[in-house]
């Protein structure tokens, strides 16, 4: 019997996929950590076995008292987790009341997550904490550095950009273990399986589209739509600019009702409001025995709204025109923060102006380095969990690079990447969509497409300086190596669904999903762990 500690696994399938790796692995849950959504389903599943929702940490840190924890290893903990302090504070900046959440108490949390929960793993003793995705919250980051200060393996599923493609990973800011192990690859064969129509459509689409299709950045509109629309004057903004359609009759009852209902959602929204919902806790700041009142709320999500809004507006200020013909320049795509695409995986590069810095010495002379806002950093929902994971002086300190421009988000990333002399980002999927158009894609820390022709990895100023001097020799990777990288991909990966806002819900039947996860975390268990 494997005991795990389940410590973040808050997607639609958990019930099943715990279940199924109870009963074809016999691994036994010894807690679980999921939402609010799922813990009732989970604690009639396991009634003996601690479940938590992930706000229970949020607001009172552990469900155990302090006075009942030994702090004998606490030292030496602390000591272990010192190198990612930095990373840990600046998680915090989901919380919001930034004012009150200062850095004392922000102090104050971090000792208390490194207290509580080096206490819980010597009394709980898993023999493994599994995640469903990077440990990417200070509370998880916390979990899986004080696990790997005790021997305790770590797994996670790491998401593709093809459809239902999952690799595993086990260390933060490492390569996948399917493409690090390919020779040991789960799906090897002799020969190797015909490569799926869907991954070279998928790959197709991105050589020939007018925009490339992350869910952050093209997606997200639909799933925001009803909190923007809750908004009165966007809506009579809206309403309008469709003026002509506005003048048909026949439409009038339409947008009557559409007016109306939106109104009624302010009104909720304003006097109704009651305590924070799942979306709302993002900002809840961890301090114990805190409670955000009904006018607190309210305040924090207009503070947020007024934040992206004047957000959105120092970036115009900055934006510089540019004469894009014959001009040579590097692209940079900015990533959205905080999210864990910087921090934890990309490391000390979380801060972006030294990536952007040191890519700017590197350039030769005559070039331009463009960079572009991620477009969801100036969204107001809360599922984008922060406003102040960019300020203005973000932007005043880019535009102080002489050779740093920064441009409209209205530009399409396509014609940005494909007429660009090299594609850099940290770890985003700009750069592999440069790679599949010809053009040099480099990231600068690992991730889950590393490998694909075109793609290089270059984590510092001597390798960038290297590349670009010899990048007028540059030649494009022969189409024939997709093939072959393909190949080695699905040997390597499981095929279910663990993100569910980035395809269709119900892509995969229930009993596919456990298959796909069982099948993941067996040939961890026996060929890596």
């Amino acid at each position: 019997m494997t005991r795990v500690l389940y410590a973040y696994c808050t997607k639609p399938d958990v019930p099943t996929r715990i279940k199924a790796l109870e009963v074809d692995l016999g691994w036994q849950p010894a807690m679980i950590i999921t939402c609010s959504a799922l813990e009732a389903a989970l604690a009639d599943m396991y009634p003996e076995v601690p479940v938590y929702k992930r706000n229970d940490f949020t607001a009172a840190v552990s469900p155990i008292e302090a006075a009942d924890l030994n702090a004998g290893s606490l030292i030496e903990d602390f000591e272990y987790l010192r190198p990612f302090m930095g990373q840990a504070l600046s998680m915090m900046e989901r919380f919001a009341l930034h004012d009150t959440f200062t850095y004392r108490e922000r102090m104050r949390y971090f000792r208390k997550l490194i207290h509580e929960w080096g206490a819980i793993l010597d009394q709980m003793k898993p023999d493994v904490a599994h995640f469903d995705e990077t440990p990417h919250g200070v509370l998880w980051l916390v979990i899986y550095h004080l696990c790997k200060r005790r021997g305790i393996p770590t797994i996670w599923f790491v998401q593709t950009g093809f459809t239902g493609r999952n690799l595993l990973g086990d260390t933060i800011g490492g390569t996948p273990l399917g493409l690090l192990f390919s020779e040991d690859a789960p799906n090897r064969t002799h020969p190797p399986p015909a490569v799926p129509e869907a991954l070279t459509r998928r790959i197709q689409s991105l050589r020939e589209g007018e925009d490339f299709s992350h869910w952050y950045m093209d997606k997200q509109t639909a799933f925001t739509e009803s909190m923007n629309n809750s908004s009165l004057l966007p809506t009579l903004g809206r309403a309008l600019g469709r003026a002509k359609k506005i003048t048909r009759p026949s439409k009038w009852p339409r947008y009557t009702r559409y007016v109306w209902r939106s109104i009624l959602r302010v009104v909720t929204r304003r006097a109704w409001l009651r305590q924070p919902n799942e979306d709302d806790s993002f900002f809840h700041p961890p301090v114990k025995d805190s409670v955000l009142t009904n006018q607190q709320v309210i305040q924090q999500l207009m503070y947020r709204s007024r934040y992206k809004r004047e957000l959105k507006a120092s970036y115009a200020e900055f934006i510089a025109p540019i004469e894009f013909n014959d001009l040579a320049y590097v692209y940079f795509p900015l990533h959205f923060q905080p999210e864990r695409t910087t921090n934890p995986e990309g490391g000390i590069l979380r801060d972006q102006f030294i990536a952007i810095s040191t890519i700017h010495d590197a350039m030769p002379e005559g070039w331009l380095l463009l960079v572009k806002e991620h477009p969801t950093q100036f969204n107001q929902n809360p599922v984008f969990a922060t406003p102040k994971g960019r300020a203005r002086r973000d932007y005043e300190d880019l535009v102080k690079l002489r050779r740093v421009r920064l441009v409209s988000t209205d530009i399409p990333s396509s014609s940005l990447v494909r007429d660009s002399k090299a594609t850099i980002s940290i770890t985003g999927t700009a750069c592999w969509e440069a790679a599949i158009n010809g053009v040099p894609g480099i990231h600068m820390a690992h991730t889950w497409y590393e490998g694909f022709p075109n793609t290089h990895f270059m984590p510092g100023f001597n390798d960038l300086k290297a590349f670009f001097d010899q990048i007028e020799n540059y030649l494009p990777a022969p189409r024939e190596q997709e093939h072959r990288y393909l190949e080695k991909f699905i040997t390597s990966s499981f095929q279910f669904e663990i993100g569910e806002q980035e395809f269709p819900p119900g892509t995969f039947s229930s009993s596919q999903q456990a298959e796909g996860a069982v099948s993941a975390m067996r040939w961890w268990e026996t060929t890596l762990k």
